[in-house]
């Protein structure tokens, strides 16, 4: 029989079939599968009833993890578009994301529900929302700086994930939800039934949180694996899956990692309109092309 094709449906898999499986863990606690979803789907019906529909666009301004994902999780639910409006990004480029998107709503950590005028939203482009169901779009500025919005629906998402996360994993990244590759494979994780653990910010203290909450896999931008080259202790992960993205990782970058952290070190390549192209083998030692 075939798993679910949609990310929430998927969630409801998982919450049936595992209902007790840890589908988030922190060092404030942790949420069962089941729980998760109960939660996913309060948050369904507290959108629907503040006038969130299957029409709508919705930006989502909320910089903390756990709400951030239940919220994208229900909107789409309802069926209706997300994207994200990034905290660390200035007013203007906030501004200027709710209207490439044509955003309807915001809504904000708080979960306080926000209606956009038309006029705000005028200047979308319609080819964005051309075809019904909902997506999931992605800001990205590219060479320009000007926001560009790429566009993923939840099905390519799920379709996607088995090449991204396994099943048993508890799978981190340093960075927050309100970035795009980071919500992929917290949604990802969802898809396959993982373990989404979201980590304390200070650097210092990840081994320690390696240890207390049984991390398996981090995915790291190239400069975050720089930094992780000086936390003290960070030989203890040598069991540690490393993965890293958004950016080249140097040869010379790649072989302190291997010497100093852990050998099982995969590099991906890809773009925010295709998600991951393709990754290195961790067993070899040495990755030939890819340049300096």
């Amino acid at each position: 029989m075939d798993r679910p094709s949609t990310l929430v449906d998927r969630l409801i898999h998982h919450a049936n079939a595992a209902p007790q499986s840890c589908a988030v863990a922190s060092q404030h606690g942790s949420l069962s599968y089941a729980e998760l979803a109960e939660r996913v789907m309060a948050e369904t019906r507290r959108l629907r009833e503040a006038g969130v529909a299957e029409n709508c666009v919705v930006g989502l301004s909320c910089d903390e993890d756990l709400p951030h994902l239940v919220l994208c999780l229900a909107v789409t639910h309802l069926r209706a578009t997300s994207c994200t409006v990034a905290s660390y990004e200035s007013l203007e480029q906030q501004r200027k994301v709710l209207e490439k998107t044509g955003a309807t709503v915001v809504v904000g950590t708080n979960g306080h529900v926000e209606n956009i005028t038309r006029s705000e939203a005028a200047t979308a482009d319609p080819m964005l929302h051309a075809e019904p169901g909902a997506k999931l779009l992605f800001s990205t500025s590219g060479t320009t700086g000007e926001p560009k919005i790429v566009v993923h629906r939840d099905a390519g998402l799920v379709a996607q994930a088995h090449r991204h996360v396994d099943a048993g994993e508890r799978f981190a990244c340093r960075a927050s939800m309100e970035h795009n590759f980071v919500k992929r494979h917290r949604l990802y994780c969802v898809a396959q039934g993982a373990t989404n653990v979201f980590l304390n910010a200070a650097p210092e203290t990840l081994v320690a949180q390696y240890r207390s909450l049984g991390l398996t896999t981090l995915h790291l931008s190239s400069f975050q694996a720089r930094e992780l080259l000086g936390v003290p202790g960070v030989d203890a992960l040598r069991d540690l899956r490393l993965k890293l993205g958004g950016s080249h990782v140097p040869a010379a970058l790649r072989e302190l990692l291997r010497a100093r952290v852990t050998e099982n070190l995969q590099c991906g390549y890809g773009t925010t309109e295709t998600g991951a192209i393709a990754f290195t083998d961790p067993l070899l030692l040495e990755w030939h092309g890819a340049g300096p």
